[in-house]
């Protein structure tokens, strides 16, 4: 299930991944730019690229992790990653590992400093904030596609993690 979920830069590669970055960022103040969706999007498949090109010439290296909650923990991502529109609960994610919640939080905590259920509600912020920003879809059908059985909820969900509705989220892509 853990193929890699982590690789190392040499240093010459972290120095393009930082130029790629940098420049993103620039293009992130200067909004008001012609264009600067589109630099921003050829900015990041380009970086992207970059890693990819380096993921694929260090393929054959394998992956060092240095603890056995490492290895947990990456398992734990990736698991969320395939699941997170489910809307599991941590214990589920556990039954998964085959650890009980208590280990599954002391790992995240002691890896990260965060619970399992901040990370699982990291991820699903991080979907509806793409999806309400850059699709179209109504946000019943959003808070569907993650998980919700009741949008209302969702749009209190969304609130209490970002600070604003999802309608206004979406709006303020036009400011």
């Amino acid at each position: 299930m853990l193929e890699k979920p982590c690789y190392t830069i040499d240093e010459n590669s972290a120095t393009v991944a930082s130029t790629y970055i940098s420049l993103i960022q620039n293009e992130l103040q200067q909004r008001d730019r012609f264009g600067y969706e589109d630099i921003i999007r050829f900015l990041l498949k380009a970086f992207l690229i970059q890693l990819e090109r380096v993921h694929q010439s260090d393929a054959s290296k394998p992956i060092q992790l240095n603890s056995l909650y490492e290895r947990q923990f990456f398992e734990f991502k990736e698991l969320v990653e395939l699941h997170f529109k489910e809307g599991l609960s941590v214990g589920e994610y556990a039954n998964f590992m085959n650890v009980s919640p208590k280990t599954l939080s002391t790992l995240t905590n002691a890896i990260v400093g965060k619970s399992p259920s901040q990370i699982i509600a990291q991820r699903t912020v991080l979907e509806a904030k793409r999806l309400v920003r850059f699709t179209t879809l109504q946000i019943n059908e959003i808070a569907f596609r993650l998980g919700f059985e009741d949008a209302s909820y969702f749009v209190k969900y969304f609130k209490r993690h970002i600070g604003q509705s999802p309608k206004s989220y979406r709006q303020s892509r036009f400011t």
